[in-house]
Formats: structure tokens, C-alpha cells, sequence
């Protein structure tokens, strides 16, 4: 393995925003392969609305390899990637353009065992938050989600 493009989050659930920065991401001539980091339970949220093994099965959408472990924060991500795959790899670290890496914890660690790529947010469109009002209110969501998403989705909530 050469470079990897690392692109985490709670996908609670996961859309199709994040297929297509997913697809973006896997496009680029200098990653390699794509990994997938589904946090736990991050502070910044409350529970959240899908279990983490649900989201570790939605995450499968992404066609990457998906971190296994139940980690929170991107430090111990970065720390689990260097001690499998080496340090003469390069990791860029695909980021929302809302988050300010100076907030992470360990962020000198962060900084120095990444490359940080900003994700725009007109190439998501779409906020888990307001798919889960949407779930909350039993609203369609033909076209959000994918459709194993989708099905976890109306088996869960649609009853």
C-alpha cells in the first residue's frame, strides 16, 4: 500500500453526500486506498441514533477498507494506521470544512502524521442531522441513502 486517503466520521446514518466525497476521494491520483473510520461514540454528539456496528455495516457502502476498531478520536486512528501500515505512507485526512483540527485532541500528533484535505460543503449537500429529522417525522428518504441504508432505516423507524 502506497497513500491513503482517510475519511471518518459518524455516519449516523451514512448518505449519499458521503459516497460521493467518498467517490471524489478514491478519484485522486495520489490515494491509494481509501479508509473508512467510524467514530463510536464522538463527544461532540449525543448517542447516536444508529449502533456502531450498524454504521460499520453502512460504511461498507464506501467500497474502502473500514476500520474495524471503535475509536473516537482521529490521534488513535492515525497512531492504529501508522502501526499497521509504517510511516513511509503518506495519509491525507479528509475533513469537514467546519472543523478546525487546533480543537482535536492530541492535534500536534494529528498535524504531524496527516495531511489535512478540507471537504467543502457543497460537495456533501446533504447533513446526517437533517436526515434524522426526517426519520424522527417518518418523512421519505428516497434518494438520500442508500438503499441498505435505507431498508436499516424503515426496519427500524418506519414500523
Amino acid at each position: 500500500m502506497k497513500n491513503i486517503g482517510l475519511y471518518g466520521g459518524t455516519f449516523d446514518p451514512l448518505h449519499n453526500g458521503h459516497l460521493r466525497v467518498s467517490s471524489v476521494i478514491r478519484s485522486m491520483p495520489w490515494v491509494d486506498n481509501l479508509v473508512i473510520h467510524v467514530a463510536e461514540r464522538p463527544d461532540y454528539k449525543k448517542k447516536p441514533m444508529f449502533s456502531f456496528e450498524q454504521r460499520l455495516k453502512f460504511a461498507e457502502e464506501f467500497g474502502g477498507t473500514v476500520i474495524q476498531e471503535p475509536f473516537n478520536y482521529t490521534c488513535d486512528v492515525l497512531k492504529y494506521l501508522r502501526k499497521t501500515y509504517g510511516y513511509d505512507i503518506d495519509i491525507y485526512f479528509f475533513i469537514g470544512d467546519e472543523w478546525q483540527l487546533k480543537h482535536f485532541k492530541n492535534s500536534r500528533y494529528v498535524l504531524k502524521h496527516c495531511m489535512p484535505c478540507k471537504i467543502h460543503p457543497n460537495e456533501i449537500n446533504i447533513r446526517s442531522t437533517n436526515i434524522r429529522e426526517l426519520i424522527k417525522n417518518k418523512k421519505p428518504l428516497e434518494g438520500l441513502v442508500p438503499t441498505n441504508v435505507l431498508n436499516v432505516i424503515k426496519e427500524k423507524y418506519y414500523v
